[in-house]
């Protein structure tokens, strides 16, 4: 039996039509093969899986697969509001209709939740993007679909590698000001950057707990302050009946983006009532 060894950078189309000859010339049985990436950090870029033992010699093996730089994050499908292009006119309009005649009590929440909801779902576009790459313009998607295509051809071959240097560089000229930390990420892993290695400290738990200690004693006992509550100023202001533009300043202080309760009524909702709902 012939057994054949080869470490190989960059396994190209001329590369293996020479290992076809040379494994017929030899007449090889077995041929071993090891590729070199061209990149800094391969190990990125693999996955490796152990499958179930072979019956009789009990042995396991092991598979090791390519994947790209970088893969889209799947989301649950949960279709969302889109605030952005809502017709907030027609929306306060119709749930004012809807809610005039229901009297604000907590017995009746459950039918102003529900007219709510059927409103919101008339007047504001919903979707849901189950695939998402942070930081990608229509354009920098166009490009990586393209670099996907090619890359599960031949992940190693030179246009490839042409490709994801490209939109590499398309990538770093976006302005990300106002992104988030995930698309600073996606420009990293197609850096092939490595993470930096956090420094570790050589401190004991005896130091942490001695520490603590010293946090606990306090130097000097400070006497302490009788706070006396004027109750009847407190009982007349709290028990007024607040006004209307007292709610509408606190409802312009909440902040939008924020997730919503048990109820599923979001801050934007909230912000667009009309003053019958209100």
């Amino acid at each position: 039996m012939t057994v054949i060894s080869a470490n190989i950078e960059g396994l190209t189309g001329v590369k293996q039509d020479i290992l076809v000859r040379m494994c017929t010339d030899y007449k090889c049985h077995v041929f071993c093969l090891q590729e070199t990436h061209r990149g800094p950090n391969i190990e990125v870029m693999c996955k490796k899986d152990v499958l179930e033992p072979i019956p009789h010699p009990q042995h396991r093996p092991i598979t090791i697969s390519v994947i790209a730089a970088i893969t889209p994050n799947l989301v649950l499908m949960r279709r969302h509001f889109n605030f952005k292009k809502a017709d907030w006119r027609g929306f306060f309009e119709d749930l004012d209709k809807k809610v005039t005649h229901t009297d604000p009590t907590p017995e009746n929440y459950d039918l102003f939740v529900n007219a709510l909801r059927n409103t919101s779902k008339r007047y504001i576009p919903r979707g849901c993007r189950t695939e998402h790459i942070p930081g990608f313009t229509p354009v920098l998607a166009a490009k990586y679909k393209k670099y996907q295509q090619m890359f599960q051809r031949d992940p190693f071959s030179e246009d490839t590698i042409a490709a994801g240097t490209a939109l590499t560089s398309k990538l770093q000229e976006e302005d990300m000001t106002h992104t988030s930390r995930k698309a600073w990420l996606t420009i990293h892993k197609l850096n092939n950057d490595p993470k930096k290695v956090e420094q570790h400290y050589n401190i004991t738990a005896n130091q942490v707990a001695h520490q603590l200690l010293l946090n606990g004693k306090a130097l000097n006992k400070q006497p302490k302050i009788l706070i006396r509550w004027q109750t009847d100023l407190e009982e007349n202001h709290f028990s007024m009946p607040y006004t209307i533009d007292e709610l509408n300043a606190g409802i312009s202080h909440l902040k939008n983006g924020k997730a919503a309760g048990l109820d599923d009524i979001c801050t934007e909702q909230i912000k667009h009532f009309g003053p019958a709902t209100k």
